[in-house]
Protein backbone atom coordinates (compact mmCIF):
# COMPACT_ATOMS: atom_id res chain seq x y z
CA UNK A 1 0.00 0.00 0.00
CA UNK A 2 1.36 3.48 -1.11
CA UNK A 3 2.40 5.60 1.98
CA UNK A 4 0.31 9.28 2.00
CA UNK A 5 1.97 11.88 0.20
CA UNK A 6 3.16 14.65 2.50
CA UNK A 7 3.46 18.43 1.72
CA UNK A 8 5.31 20.59 4.74
CA UNK A 9 5.37 24.33 4.43
CA UNK A 10 8.22 25.79 5.85
CA UNK A 11 8.14 29.92 6.26
CA UNK A 12 11.71 30.31 6.31
CA UNK A 13 15.00 28.82 5.62
CA UNK A 14 15.55 26.67 8.72
CA UNK A 15 11.91 25.97 9.92
CA UNK A 16 11.68 22.58 7.63
CA UNK A 17 14.48 21.27 10.31
CA UNK A 18 13.88 23.31 13.28
CA UNK A 19 10.33 22.28 14.15
CA UNK A 20 9.11 19.96 11.68
CA UNK A 21 12.60 18.10 10.75
CA UNK A 22 11.72 15.01 12.95
CA UNK A 23 8.44 14.48 11.48
CA UNK A 24 10.18 14.92 7.90
CA UNK A 25 12.36 12.19 8.79
CA UNK A 26 9.93 9.92 10.16
CA UNK A 27 8.23 9.86 7.36
CA UNK A 28 10.82 8.01 5.49
CA UNK A 29 9.70 6.49 2.37
CA UNK A 30 6.97 8.79 1.88
CA UNK A 31 6.99 11.10 -1.38
CA UNK A 32 7.29 14.55 0.68
CA UNK A 33 7.50 17.51 -0.56
CA UNK A 34 8.85 20.84 1.09
CA UNK A 35 7.86 24.44 -0.21
CA UNK A 36 9.64 27.23 1.18
CA UNK A 37 7.44 30.41 1.22
CA UNK A 38 10.18 33.72 1.62
CA UNK A 39 13.77 34.53 0.56
CA UNK A 40 14.86 35.09 4.07
CA UNK A 41 16.70 38.25 2.91
CA UNK A 42 15.94 40.10 6.26
CA UNK A 43 17.99 37.90 8.28
CA UNK A 44 20.65 40.43 10.71
CA UNK A 45 22.75 37.89 9.83
CA UNK A 46 23.75 39.96 6.92
CA UNK A 47 25.10 42.83 9.15
CA UNK A 48 27.09 39.84 11.39
CA UNK A 49 28.96 38.76 8.46
CA UNK A 50 30.07 42.21 7.31
CA UNK A 51 30.70 43.59 10.70
CA UNK A 52 34.47 43.30 10.31
CA UNK A 53 34.72 41.23 13.71
CA UNK A 54 36.52 37.97 14.41
CA UNK A 55 33.87 35.27 15.23
CA UNK A 56 34.82 32.73 18.04
CA UNK A 57 32.92 30.62 16.96
CA UNK A 58 34.46 29.66 13.78
CA UNK A 59 37.84 31.20 14.19
CA UNK A 60 37.63 33.48 11.59
CA UNK A 61 36.99 37.14 10.26
CA UNK A 62 33.36 38.76 9.47
CA UNK A 63 34.76 40.55 6.32
CA UNK A 64 31.77 39.60 3.91
CA UNK A 65 29.60 42.41 2.30
CA UNK A 66 27.23 39.90 0.65
CA UNK A 67 24.59 41.10 -1.72
CA UNK A 68 20.92 40.70 -1.22
CA UNK A 69 20.99 37.75 -4.09
CA UNK A 70 23.84 36.25 -2.51
CA UNK A 71 23.10 36.17 0.70
CA UNK A 72 19.23 34.63 -0.48
CA UNK A 73 21.24 32.49 -2.08
CA UNK A 74 23.52 31.09 0.56
CA UNK A 75 20.80 30.60 2.98
CA UNK A 76 18.90 28.65 0.22
CA UNK A 77 22.01 26.13 -0.41
CA UNK A 78 21.43 25.45 3.26
CA UNK A 79 17.61 25.05 3.49
CA UNK A 80 18.12 22.27 0.38
CA UNK A 81 21.19 20.14 1.98
CA UNK A 82 19.07 20.21 4.92
CA UNK A 83 15.52 18.96 3.07
CA UNK A 84 18.41 16.40 1.17
CA UNK A 85 20.18 14.97 4.71
CA UNK A 86 16.62 14.38 5.40
CA UNK A 87 15.15 12.21 3.35
CA UNK A 88 13.48 14.90 0.33
CA UNK A 89 14.71 14.02 -3.13
CA UNK A 90 16.17 17.53 -4.73
CA UNK A 91 12.47 17.33 -7.66
CA UNK A 92 10.60 17.88 -4.10
CA UNK A 93 12.09 20.78 -2.97
CA UNK A 94 10.11 23.91 -3.52
CA UNK A 95 11.67 27.08 -3.91
CA UNK A 96 9.55 30.10 -6.15
CA UNK A 97 12.15 32.74 -7.39
CA UNK A 98 9.53 34.95 -7.00
CA UNK A 99 8.24 34.26 -3.02
CA UNK A 100 8.35 37.26 -0.99
CA UNK A 101 10.71 38.59 1.37
CA UNK A 102 10.56 37.73 5.26
CA UNK A 103 7.84 39.99 6.85
CA UNK A 104 5.33 40.72 4.82
CA UNK A 105 3.51 37.37 3.97
CA UNK A 106 -0.34 37.44 4.05
CA UNK A 107 -3.19 34.83 4.85
CA UNK A 108 -4.23 35.68 1.66
CA UNK A 109 -1.00 34.91 -0.22
CA UNK A 110 -0.33 32.09 2.02
CA UNK A 111 -3.83 30.54 0.89
CA UNK A 112 -3.04 30.86 -2.50
CA UNK A 113 0.70 28.96 -2.78
CA UNK A 114 -0.97 26.05 -0.61
CA UNK A 115 -3.79 25.25 -2.60
CA UNK A 116 -1.52 25.67 -5.77
CA UNK A 117 0.45 22.30 -4.26
CA UNK A 118 -2.59 21.04 -2.58
CA UNK A 119 -3.82 21.09 -6.08
CA UNK A 120 -1.06 19.25 -7.78
CA UNK A 121 -0.75 16.72 -4.92
CA UNK A 122 -4.31 16.01 -4.15
CA UNK A 123 -5.07 13.94 -0.90
CA UNK A 124 -1.89 14.88 0.71
CA UNK A 125 -1.63 15.54 4.16
CA UNK A 126 -0.49 19.10 4.63
CA UNK A 127 2.05 20.40 7.61
CA UNK A 128 3.22 23.77 8.82
CA UNK A 129 3.68 25.61 11.67
CA UNK A 130 0.73 25.96 14.12
CA UNK A 131 -0.76 30.10 14.26
CA UNK A 132 -1.31 29.74 18.00
CA UNK A 133 2.22 29.99 19.45
CA UNK A 134 1.83 33.70 21.24
CA UNK A 135 2.44 36.69 20.62
CA UNK A 136 5.90 36.56 19.83
CA UNK A 137 5.90 34.29 17.00
CA UNK A 138 7.41 35.40 13.39
CA UNK A 139 4.11 36.94 11.74
CA UNK A 140 5.41 35.10 8.68
CA UNK A 141 4.73 31.67 10.98
CA UNK A 142 1.16 32.62 11.95
CA UNK A 143 0.36 33.79 8.55
CA UNK A 144 1.47 30.27 7.26
CA UNK A 145 -0.52 28.44 10.37
CA UNK A 146 -3.96 30.81 9.72
CA UNK A 147 -3.99 29.72 5.53
CA UNK A 148 -4.05 26.23 6.73
CA UNK A 149 -6.75 26.60 8.94
CA UNK A 150 -9.20 28.18 6.97
CA UNK A 151 -8.14 26.18 3.92
CA UNK A 152 -8.80 23.15 6.45
CA UNK A 153 -12.22 25.05 7.58
CA UNK A 154 -13.39 25.45 3.89
CA UNK A 155 -12.36 21.88 2.97
CA UNK A 156 -9.97 22.58 0.17
CA UNK A 157 -7.11 20.67 2.96
CA UNK A 158 -8.34 17.17 4.50
CA UNK A 159 -5.32 15.99 6.68
CA UNK A 160 -3.59 18.84 8.71
CA UNK A 161 -1.07 18.44 11.49
CA UNK A 162 0.52 22.05 12.69
CA UNK A 163 3.54 22.18 14.38
CA UNK A 164 4.85 24.15 17.48
CA UNK A 165 8.55 25.73 17.16
CA UNK A 166 10.08 24.11 20.11
CA UNK A 167 11.51 27.36 21.77
CA UNK A 168 7.75 28.66 22.22
CA UNK A 169 6.17 25.17 23.45
CA UNK A 170 5.49 26.96 27.13
CA UNK A 171 3.84 29.79 25.81
CA UNK A 172 1.70 27.84 23.48
CA UNK A 173 0.28 25.48 26.04
CA UNK A 174 -0.11 28.72 28.07
CA UNK A 175 -2.05 30.33 25.81
CA UNK A 176 -4.04 27.24 24.78
CA UNK A 177 -4.67 25.00 27.46
CA UNK A 178 -7.44 23.30 25.81
CA UNK A 179 -5.27 22.06 22.86
CA UNK A 180 -3.28 18.54 23.14
CA UNK A 181 0.36 19.26 21.92
CA UNK A 182 2.02 16.02 21.43
CA UNK A 183 5.28 14.84 21.52
CA UNK A 184 7.70 13.42 18.93
CA UNK A 185 11.05 12.21 19.55
CA UNK A 186 13.57 10.51 17.42
CA UNK A 187 14.89 7.34 17.87
CA UNK A 188 18.07 8.05 19.44
CA UNK A 189 19.00 4.37 18.61
CA UNK A 190 19.08 4.41 15.19
CA UNK A 191 22.13 5.40 14.29
CA UNK A 192 21.18 5.83 10.37
CA UNK A 193 18.70 8.52 11.43
CA UNK A 194 21.03 9.99 13.51
CA UNK A 195 23.56 10.95 11.41
CA UNK A 196 20.78 12.27 8.64
CA UNK A 197 19.64 14.43 11.49
CA UNK A 198 23.45 15.71 11.90
CA UNK A 199 23.93 16.13 8.67
CA UNK A 200 20.94 18.49 8.23
CA UNK A 201 22.07 19.92 11.33
CA UNK A 202 25.89 20.29 10.00
CA UNK A 203 24.08 22.08 6.34
CA UNK A 204 23.45 25.20 9.07
CA UNK A 205 26.44 25.37 10.11
CA UNK A 206 28.80 24.72 7.31
CA UNK A 207 31.53 27.80 6.85
CA UNK A 208 33.30 27.77 3.77
CA UNK A 209 33.66 31.56 2.18
CA UNK A 210 34.88 29.83 -0.59
CA UNK A 211 31.98 27.65 -1.60
CA UNK A 212 29.50 31.07 -0.91
CA UNK A 213 28.71 29.04 2.71
CA UNK A 214 28.82 31.14 5.42
CA UNK A 215 26.33 29.36 8.58
CA UNK A 216 23.80 31.89 8.35
CA UNK A 217 21.74 29.78 9.86
CA UNK A 218 23.84 28.80 12.84
CA UNK A 219 25.00 32.34 13.21
CA UNK A 220 20.89 32.98 13.44
CA UNK A 221 20.13 30.95 15.73
CA UNK A 222 23.52 28.70 17.48
CA UNK A 223 21.27 27.82 20.40
CA UNK A 224 18.39 26.32 18.69
CA UNK A 225 20.12 23.99 16.53
CA UNK A 226 22.34 22.76 19.35
CA UNK A 227 18.97 21.88 21.52
CA UNK A 228 17.80 19.51 18.64
CA UNK A 229 21.10 18.13 18.22
CA UNK A 230 21.05 16.99 22.11
CA UNK A 231 16.85 16.82 22.86
CA UNK A 232 15.72 16.24 19.54
CA UNK A 233 11.84 16.57 19.23
CA UNK A 234 9.11 17.91 18.03
CA UNK A 235 5.45 19.20 18.88
CA UNK A 236 2.13 19.33 16.42
CA UNK A 237 -1.42 18.94 16.98
CA UNK A 238 -4.55 18.72 15.48
CA UNK A 239 -7.72 20.75 14.72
Amino acid sequence: MKEQQAIFFSPHQDDELLTMGISILKHGGCDSHVVLFVDGAQSGVKRILRNGRRCAWHDNWHLYPLTISSFVSARDSEFRDSCVALGISDSNIHIDSLRPTDGIIDVKTAKKVMMEYVGRFPGACVKTLTPYAGVRQHPDHKALGLAAVELYGEGVIKDLELFCEPYYVDDFREANPGITLYEHELDTEDEAIKKRLQKAIDSYRKWAPAEKRYAIGYHSVADYFRSLETNPRAFSHRI
